[in-house]
């Protein structure tokens, strides 16, 4: 048996927000350590994986392993039911074919309101075969820890330059990270950049490359991907030379707040660290992969 409780429900909403447009259908993996999704997009270009230790819950038990199958479109009309405050009950069991779904406010010092505002809904799980992803696991040669709202504005202005359809090519040498696209006839706009210097942006953007890389990928899955960008305060962007990108936001962090917000606190550094530093405590991460589109041209 499943017996979960998350505050805030603000969290669970937006990384539910942040998978449904391109991860409609996926398996929520349900262990004694914790909670884990991975998933893989209809086109088979790009993989989400989340992951929420049990440290992460406000209460966290799993009698057993369970492999609960939701659609999140689904689930994604349950959650406008859930107030950004709400302690979620989330509860199922290995015999039942449904999951539960349990809002409840919270009084201002975080404790359960008596006699506040309740709702429950019961989810019916559907039948998906598990499969076993291949979630890249590599040293990258280069990274790059920016502010995520920064990433935000990044992909939303080349998009508007641009379009949804466009390509973005994304740069990263030691001195900067830097992101370019093609501009949409009817703008009137023939191109555009976008670049981000060492020390730079909101949070004091830190690059470690060992080789200049250049890769391309489709733009708006990148804006797609910046939705989760209400959950972290910093992403980090991996990258090798002919792999898929790595879009990565620690769980945890204090974050800038709802997507409509603009920018974070001016001046704070970002504490998330680089790949082998070491980390603080684990609340868990949601990252995604796309991979590059490939210059036909020059394939073998």
């Amino acid at each position: 048996m499943l017996d979960a409780r998350f505050i805030p429900g603000s969290t669970l909403k937006r990384i539910v927000d942040s998978l449904k447009d391109h991860f409609k259908k996926v398996v929520m993996n349900c262990t004694e350590e914790g909670v884990a999704i991975q998933a893989m997009d209809e086109s088979h270009v790009s993989l989400a994986k989340l992951h929420l230790p049990e440290n992460a819950f406000d209460f966290y038990r799993c009698d057993q392993q369970m492999d609960l199958g939701m659609d999140l479109s689904v689930i994604s009309k349950v959650f406008h039911a859930c107030e950004a405050s709400d302690c979620v009950h989330i509860k199922a069991d290995k015999e039942k074919d449904t999951v539960s779904f349990a809002f409840k406010s919270m009084e201002k010092d975080g404790a359960e309101e008596d006699g506040g505002r309740y709702s429950k809904f019961d989810v019916a799980l559907i039948n998906l075969d598990v499969e076993s992803l291949a979630v890249p696991e590599e040293e990258y040669e280069a990274t790059v820890v920016a502010s995520s709202s920064d990433f935000q504005k990044i992909c939303r202005n080349l998009v508007a330059i641009a379009s949804e359809n466009a390509n973005v090519e994304v740069i990263m040498n030691k001195e900067n990270i830097s992101f370019k696209t093609t501009g949409d006839k009817g703008t009137g706009i023939t191109g555009g950049c976008i670049e981000l210097k060492e020390g730079s942006g909101t949070g004091s953007v830190r690059l470690r490359v060992e080789s200049p890389i250049s890769l391309t990928f489709p733009l708006r899955y990148l804006r797609d991907f910046t939705k989760a960008s209400s959950l972290s305060e910093s992403v980090m962007l991996s990258m090798n030379q002919g792999k898929p990108i790595c879009v990565h936001y620690p769980l945890g962090q204090p974050s800038s707040g709802d997507d409509k917000e603009e920018g974070g606190k001016e001046g704070k550094e970002l504490d998330t660290p680089m790949e082998g530093e070491g980390s603080g405590p684990n609340r868990g991460y949601l990252s995604f992969w796309l991979a590059p589109q490939i210059d036909e041209e020059h394939e073998e």
